[in-house]
């Protein structure tokens, strides 16, 4: 028996655009102290989970908050800290990837994060410049970056955190830390802590952890998906499906 109600698809269609995004204004333009508000800030479980405490905080930031175990198993964490292509790839994950860590054996997902079945748009950039004009560009867009640093300016140890301000005329930026309870340096009211320029620096100079340069940095921005269908005169229907995503500068070099 034919049924009526019956629709083919012909055709589907997929276009994925990434688009280049100059930020806008000039370094002398941007103005000369900036906040992100509302960044959350997320312990790390243990002494060596800070990128997966840092992702926690990127990802809450973006929309779901992840469980952090499974973040690590994910970012294939281990007792050496994770390295930074696995922090990308962390930032992409979705229902189409599996975890391979085992840092946590009972959090590993199947296949992508129950929170959030589709990654993000995940970029990252390292330089032999210290490329501070960029980093105020995205901060004032509004963008958290996920640095790799040393842990202190003389301590040759690895540490993520997540700068989320500045303060030029005070010579001061802001961070939201995993490593909270022993940096002795000051708290402020977004759960921010407070460095010197000098001291930032001088520690985001480090080159670690797969990194080929210094000065690395991250960003994790959502996916456009904008679907369309339609049917055509033989009761067929095409599926249309465009992916948009902003490729920020530097990311876009």
């Amino acid at each position: 028996m034919k049924n009526e109600n019956h629709i083919k698809v012909l055709s589907i269609s997929i276009l994925v655009i990434l688009y280049s995004v100059s930020l806008i204004g000039s370094a002398s333009t941007l103005p000369g102290a900036y906040l992100i508000k509302d960044v959350p800030q997320h312990k790390q479980l243990n002494g060596l989970s800070c990128g997966p405490g840092a992702l926690e905080t990127m990802f809450d930031y973006r929309g779901e908050d992840i469980d952090q175990k499974a973040i690590a198993d994910v970012a294939r964490s281990s007792s050496s800290g994770t390295w930074t292509w696995d922090m990308v790839r962390t930032g992409h994950f979705s229902h189409l990837n599996k975890a391979n860590g085992s840092f946590f054996p009972h959090a590993v997902p199947v296949a992508g994060f129950s929170q959030r079945a589709l990654g993000y748009a995940s970029f990252s950039y390292s330089s032999e410049d210290f490329w501070w004009d960029d980093l105020k560009g995205l901060i004032t867009a509004d963008i958290p970056v996920l640095l790799l640093m040393k842990y202190a300016p003389n301590d040759d140890g690895g540490h993520y955190r997540t700068i989320v301000g500045y303060n030029e005329t005070k010579k001061e930026v802001y961070f939201i830390d995993p490593w909270v309870r022993d940096q002795k340096r000051v708290t402020n009211l977004y759960r921010t802590v407070t460095w010197t320029m000098d001291d930032f620096k001088t520690a985001w100079n480090y080159s670690e952890y797969g990194t080929p340069h210094p000065y690395w940095g991250a960003i994790m921005m959502p996916w456009s998906i904008d679907l369309q269908t339609n049917e055509t005169d033989d009761d067929s229907m095409n599926v249309t499906a465009q992916i948009t995503y902003p490729c920020r500068e530097p990311f876009n070099l």
